[in-house]
């Protein structure tokens, strides 16, 4: 358990950093200041402090915090990703009505103080190369499907443009061709640790190479989460419910949160896991035979086969489609050894 002496906030924008200390033993802001958003700067900064006694606090802001994640990694400094969402509502806790870069810097460096923050493991370079071709790879596909769309409807018309079909068409044919190289360029990122993982995954019943690529891919192999709800919630498929006393009882449906991708994967996987997944088969039915439609139950369906990625990956076992069978066995066995038992003890 590292216990930080000094926890540094910093408050991440394009082109500059806002960061404030907080002195543990002081239980106040020591120092304030900013600095640019450039990796000499960055490091310069970080050189006045200790890697052994200091936590860097910080929300991840896609390309503009990746230089500040990197000088982190580079000079073993022990650093926390705050999710934004999560420092707006510590913010509001706190009763601060006014926010500038300035202020969020002192609350990070705050909720770093008070909060039992987890500390991240970077992922491989190999899956940050491989999240980045995944995620052009999903901008490729969109732009892929509205190119089809915008040749449907032209085609459509009484009169159509054959200058506008051939631009599309042109733009189509190299689309594609990107398409295919991007997937070329992914299968040949070698990981060994990722391949492990992902073999392990594809022994739940209704996962395959794409749900497990997806999964492992934008989850780090998993690295960062440490029970399988915060995974449900990473991928959006937590519930959003809201209930108060008698009266109030919301039902807002899945938060929707992550890569949408990921999500469409695991749903064409779970339609093979309600046939052939004993679990998920058990759990869909079960739902439906409760009234709950086939979209809330396949979702339910979807989080189970989460759940049961996260327990084969960190548990390094295979998975057990007989698993509950057994199980079931096993106690009914050692219910009757014990009653032999009882038995040969009271003839004595």
């Amino acid at each position: 358990m590292f216990n930080p002496k000094l926890v540094v906030g910093i408050d991440v924008s394009k082109s500059d950093l806002d960061f404030a200390d907080f002195c543990k033993t002081d239980h106040k802001i020591t120092k304030e200041g900013d600095t640019k958003n450039e990796i000499k700067k960055i490091e310069k900064l970080l050189k006045g402090y200790d890697p052994l006694t200091t936590l860097i606090v910080f929300e991840p802001t896609g390309s503009y915090s990746d230089k500040l994640l990197h000088s982190c990694e580079k000079m073993g400094f022990k650093f926390s990703l705050v999710s934004p969402r999560a420092s707006n509502y510590y913010t509001k806790a706190l009763g601060i009505s006014t926010k500038t870069d300035a202020q969020a810097a002192r609350t990070l460096a705050l909720m770093g103080a008070t909060q039992s923050l987890a500390l991240y493991q970077p992922s491989s370079k190999e899956n940050k190369e491989r999240k980045r071709l995944m995620n052009h790879l999903c901008y490729l596909e969109k732009e892929k499907q509205a190119l089809l769309n915008k040749i449907h409807a032209e085609e459509q018309l009484v009169k159509t443009s054959k200058t506008l079909l051939k631009s599309l068409n042109r733009r189509l044919k190299q689309t594609i061709k990107e398409i295919g190289e991007v997937e070329q360029s992914l299968k040949t990122i070698k990981d060994a640790d990722f391949e492990a993982k992902k073999k392990k995954a594809k022994t739940v019943v209704g996962v395959g190479d794409k749900v497990a690529d997806w999964v492992l891919t934008f989850s780090d192999g998993l690295t960062n989460f440490h029970t399988s709800g915060s995974l449900k919630k990473f991928f959006g498929l937590a519930p959003n419910t809201h209930t108060s006393g008698s009266s109030v009882r919301k039902n807002q449906g899945i938060s929707k949160a992550g890569p949408g991708k990921v999500r469409g994967c695991l749903y064409m996987a779970a339609l093979s896991a309600i046939k052939h997944n004993k679990v998920c088969k058990d759990l869909y039915y079960r739902l439906r035979e409760r009234g709950k439609c086939h979209f809330k139950a396949i979702v339910a369906v979807m989080a189970k086969l989460l759940v049961q990625i996260f327990a084969v990956v960190k548990s390094d076992i295979d998975f057990d489609n007989d698993y509950l069978e057994n199980k079931a066995k096993a106690k009914k066995a050692a219910q009757e050894e014990r009653v032999d038992q009882t038995k040969v003890e009271l003839a004595a």
